[in-house]
């Protein structure tokens, strides 16, 4: 399905671009809003009012975005080496192995050079390792 044209639709000076998909008929199909151009100069009280509210809708947003981050970087858990060779149950040298290999990456490195794993990538490892993995059953 392409878009044959573009139709501009105004309000006052606050314009939407909708493409027109092919097979409409010709009809306005709001398939994707291409852009919108806020010219502020000649705006109205209503277009005013309602460039505020869609800043306000972009700021609390932003705001939930970035506490959301947050709280997702506050979930990580965050294991040592030692840790990650004892859950697992393989040796130093393994453990690099497998880092080496790509199996487990090192998320963070503390002071003189000690080695954090996120606990999802220990317990990754864990399953990779000793093939924990469950197996779907033959259907």
């Amino acid at each position: 399905m392409g878009f044959l044209s573009k139709k501009m639709y105004g309000l006052g000076q606050i314009r939407f671009t909708w493409n027109v998909c092919a097979g409409s008929g010709g009809k306005v199909a709001p398939v994707l809003v291409h852009r919108l151009v806020l010219t502020v100069k000649t705006m109205t009280i209503f277009e005013k009012e309602l460039l505020e509210k869609l800043e306000e809708c972009l700021s609390t947003s932003r705001e939930i975005r970035e506490m959301l981050r947050e709280k997702e970087a506050d979930a990580i858990i965050y294991r040592d080496a030692a840790y990650a060779i004892e859950r697992v149950g393989i040796s130093k040298s393994t453990l690099l192995r497998e880092q080496n290999k790509g199996n487990i990456t090192v998320a963070k490195e503390g002071r003189g050079g000690k080695k954090f794993y996120t606990d999802a990538a220990v317990e990754r490892l864990r399953v990779l390792y000793w093939g924990l993995a469950t197996k779907a059953p033959n259907s």
